[in-house]
């Protein structure tokens, strides 16, 4: 009897001590950013990532645990491969909360994942309209714009240009395809009297430029709408302007705007001249902004991106879910999320409950230069909430949750 009273008081004095020890365990968050498919993008996304986690934990972190992040590199990019790292970090690394990827094809296989597994996931950058519409579920979320904000955003723009005949150039993946067709029927709408006359989509980034210059001048367009980025895009308007492609016609540019898909890869080349989206850093006036800037210069001695932008924000919505939540279980952390407003860098945002999007808007202007280097100039930016559909819209297109 004496032993038994002996091992029960000694079990009532370590019970604490394992309950303190277990709520001191970071919260785990899986990231995956295709580091050999699009470098400096993914450089830019984890660094916002990080520079976002340093903050947090720096006040705490989140339900009194700090925050962990474990990364991996998804190979060479491919769903097969990125999926063997998701597949890695959650079985092994016991991760219940996903985060990161880039190209479309990939973001879509990782979240038919997370549905089958029960895991949630945040993409944070944008991209097809199927993540949050046809293939959405109750545990993905988008912080970047989708598309369909993309042609809205743009065809605006585009519709006010003389322009009727257009001609249009893109990847030829998920990306690529929705970019245009999105563009396509929003500039439609607002001109019933436009014509589209070529589509040239090539592989990604191994675009035969010269034929594609080529295709593009003997349609013979009167404006020009370019979905491509990166070195493909270098190529591109190389040729173009050796060929004479670009005069006298307005060019519409979904990211040349954006300093890793175009002003800084491009430099002295940027087209000047064509409208495009873009990222204003050194304008925006929230002083959440100018101190995410400040922070980020001193930590990485390097300029910010848009992805650098987005992946912070992201960090800090999922933060504010999770405490929402109280706890990290990810069906608890996606029902918190849903509808949910959150201070981002640039002032409140929110998760549309019918589709888990963020209403992040977009800056829209024109490719000029400042100081001697390209820049987006003319810029407006473009409220989300003008251009997102309706609850019944996304009804039509989203599988309702059970």
């Amino acid at each position: 009897m004496k032993r038994l009273l002996v091992t029960l008081c000694l079990l009532v004095l370590t019970v604490p001590s394992w309950a303190a020890d277990k709520a001191k365990e970071p919260i785990l968050i899986g990231e995956i950013s295709e580091a050999k498919f699009w470098n400096v993008m993914a450089i830019n996304q984890r660094r916002g990532f990080e520079l976002a986690l340093e903050d947090i934990n720096g006040k705490g972190g989140a339900l009194g645990r700090p925050l962990k992040m474990i990364s991996r590199d998804g190979g060479d990019g491919s769903p097969e491969q990125v999926l063997r790292d998701v597949e890695e970090l959650v079985s092994r690394q016991g991760v219940q909360l996903l985060t990161g990827t880039g190209p479309d094809n990939v973001s879509l296989a990782v979240s038919s994942y997370a549905k089958q597994h029960g895991i949630f996931y945040l993409k944070s950058i944008n991209g097809t309209n199927k993540q949050i519409w046809e293939e959405g579920h109750d545990l993905a979320f988008r912080f970047d714009v989708p598309n369909y904000m993309f042609g809205g955003a743009l065809a605006e723009t585009a519709a006010k240009l003389p322009a009727k005949r257009w001609a249009f150039v893109a990847p030829d993946y998920e990306f690529g395809h929705s970019l245009v067709t999105e563009f396509q029927k929003a500039l439609k709408q607002r001109r019933p009297d436009v014509e589209f006359v070529a589509t040239q989509y090539h592989p990604t980034l191994k675009i035969d430029a010269g034929a594609v210059v080529s295709a593009l001048k003997h349609a013979n367009p009167d404006a020009i709408f370019v979905a491509n980025f990166g070195n493909d895009a270098a190529q591109f308007i190389r040729q173009g302007k050796a060929r004479g492609l670009f005069k006298n016609r307005p060019v519409v540019s979904v990211l040349l705007g954006q300093p890793e898909g175009g002003l800084d890869p491009l430099g002295k080349e940027a087209p000047v001249g064509w409208i495009t989206i873009g990222y204003p850093l050194d304008e925006i006036e929230a002083p959440a902004h100018k101190e995410f800037l400040a922070k980020y210069r001193a930590k990485y001695n390097a300029e910010p991106g848009w992805f650098s932008f987005t992946g912070y924000n992201s960090i800090i919505s999922l933060v504010k879910a999770i405490e929402k939540a109280g706890s990290t279980e990810p069906h608890a952390v996606a029902a918190a999320m849903k509808g949910m407003t959150f201070d981002s860098l640039i002032g409140p945002l929110t998760y549309r409950a019918a589709d888990n999007q963020s209403n992040l808007g977009l800056w829209v202007g024109k490719i000029g230069l400042k100081d001697n280097k390209p820049a987006l100039v003319d810029w407006t930016y473009k409220s989300g909430d003008k251009f997102y559909p309706g609850d019944s819209y996304v009804k039509t297109v989203r599988p309702q949750q059970k």
